[in-house]
């Protein structure tokens, strides 16, 4: 959903070619709601990784996609039931998706499909962003609720950095 054109252009990379299955390379931005959704469905997440941010850091704009919002009238009864969204910015004719519900049964194709169905029909809330990149993972983690362990700022290993988190003392 937070596929950019302007983005792919500006962010080339050597490494991804064109494909068959995947066809061109693409470049999004951080899409928090299919994060969160990706989260509820892989079973014990205990941290976070966030790559690219040297890429990140090039960038005069910044950005990330919030949630989607999508008109009442386009979704079925099934459809709303399948989404988590924030009642303080729907209202009486569109939906601010947040994320979606797990569903038990991960191989269930048809209720993939009514994601990617729904995804069809959404606009992206996306938001500017203006602060470090310190601020910038911090604020990802809030977000996600996990914290940030790991920091990538190249492509080699050399470039990894791992954060160490404030522990509360009990």
């Amino acid at each position: 959903m937070s596929e950019s054109r302007e983005l792919t252009m500006r962010l080339p990379d050597m490494h991804n070619g064109f494909g068959v299955w995947q066809r061109g390379f693409r470049v999004g931005w951080l899409d928090i709601p299919l994060t969160r959704y990706a989260l509820a469905v892989s079973d014990g997440t205990d941290s976070l990784a966030l790559t690219h941010l040297d890429r990140f850091a090039s960038l005069s704009q910044k950005r990330v996609v919030r949630a989607y919002r999508v008109a009442k009238a386009d979704l079925t009864e099934k459809e709303k039931s399948v989404m988590v969204t924030d009642k303080e910015q729907s209202n009486d004719d569109y939906l601010h998706i947040v994320s979606f519900r797990r569903k038990d049964i991960l191989e269930d194709l048809g209720y993939q499909e009514m994601i990617g169905a729904i995804l069809a029909k959404v606009t992206p809330v996306v938001e500017d962003i203006q602060c470090s990149e310190e601020c910038f993972v911090d604020y990802v983690s809030e977000l996600l609720f996990l914290p940030v362990d790991i920091t990538s700022h190249g492509p080699t290993a050399f470039d990894k950095r791992e954060r160490v988190q404030m522990q509360l003392a009990a």
